[in-house]
């Protein structure tokens, strides 16, 4: 598979945990996610971490490709990426943390291959 491909998945990947993440900065997200809510200093940090996924997955897009159509890319995934996590949202809230996690390591791992 090309590289571009791999850091594509990557890339989405890292999305979907960065939508997740930036979910449960929410209170409204954490009654269902956790049962129960967290401190604002909490909720900073983890949209601190679901802007840093976001821009390790754009920087993921911009691997072998131009900024503009890396930009594209990493829009297109994005719209991909937010599907499953208000899916999930809406009919399983507890399983959105462990299928971030996973979703986190495997975009991890592909990417460690690369190196």
């Amino acid at each position: 598979m090309q590289p571009t491909v791999l850091m594509a998945l990557v890339a989405l990947l890292l999305s979907f945990s960065a939508f997740a993440t930036l979910s449960v900065a929410m209170e409204r997200h954490q009654e269902e996610v956790l049962g129960r809510t967290l401190a604002r200093s909490a909720n900073h940090g983890l949209r601190v971490a679901g802007t840093a996924l976001l821009t390790l997955a754009l920087a993921a897009c911009m691997v072998g490709q131009t900024g503009s159509v890396a930009a594209i890319v990493w829009l297109g995934l994005l719209t991909f990426a937010a599907l499953p996590v208000a899916a999930l949202l809406s009919y399983s809230p507890r399983i959105l943390l462990p299928a971030s996690g996973i979703a986190l390591l495997i975009a991890a791992t592909m990417a460690l291959t690369l190196l």
